[in-house]
């Protein structure tokens, strides 16, 4: 696809274009966060060529670190998504990273406590689990590239596998890229080597695989391609 965007700095390039999936691993504190700041144009020395992911940063951490710092009881499912207004935009994002069987369970059991009221609009008494939770704080950001698919190139998906099963995992990740088949995705987990290939047999091919550790890039895997993830 057409690249959007080239980051480079004094040691290597990295050009990103429609469609890649990047998969970033390693140990908490190995540097995952920073070398994500490095592609938001946050680290200092490291210039964007071309256009500027500012979906990612700062909004939808400060929006997040709100939600995740609120006791969930004091929640409603649109406050989770930033008190959106229209409901079929939070379906539509929710359906990406739970089953239909899943999210109808939850808001079933929201109506028997309120029948007459919206079950988007009742306090989760009942909570969520803390793998809920999280993939709804995703759903937020892909709710925000339905509504303005021209703002978006590139979405971060930080350890959006979270307290959740493999299966779950598995079957959000193919949702969410068949839903943006021309997204840059930056993708922050731990994932086994099982995982992955369950994936790939899904039809997930990773255009990078990169693995940090200790504040360097230790090992990396990229698909042929015309033009090199890494040069």
């Amino acid at each position: 696809g057409d690249c959007f965007a080239h980051y480079a700095n004094v040691c290597s390039p990295i050009e990103l274009c429609s469609g890649d999936k990047l998969l970033i691993g390693g140990p908490s504190g190995g540097g995952k966060s920073t070398f994500i700041d490095g592609l938001c144009g946050k680290t200092e020395g490291i210039t964007l060529n071309n256009g500027k992911p500012a979906n990612y940063y700062p909004w939808i951490i400060d929006g997040h670190q709100g939600i995740a710092n609120t006791e969930i009881t004091a929640l409603t499912i649109r406050k989770i998504f930033l008190n959106e207004p229209e409901d079929s935009f939070i379906m539509e994002a929710a359906l990406l990273v739970f089953s239909k069987k899943e999210l109808d369970k939850k808001l079933a059991s929201l109506r028997e406590e309120k029948p007459d009221s919206n079950p988007l609009d009742i306090k989760l008494e009942n909570g969520l689990s803390g793998g809920q939770k999280h993939r709804m704080m995703i759903a937020t950001q892909l709710m925000n590239a339905i509504k303005h698919p021209e703002d978006y190139k590139m979405i971060v998906l930080d350890e959006p596998g979270s307290d959740s099963d493999d299966e779950t995992v598995i079957d959000m990740f193919v949702k969410i890229f068949a839903r943006f088949p021309k997204m840059i995705f930056v993708v922050v987990a731990h994932m086994n080597d099982l995982t992955i290939e369950r994936l790939t047999k899904r039809g997930i091919v990773w255009t990078c695989r990169i693995q940090i550790e200790d504040g360097i890039i230790t090992d990396y895997v990229a698909e042929q391609r015309d033009v090199p993830v890494i040069a």
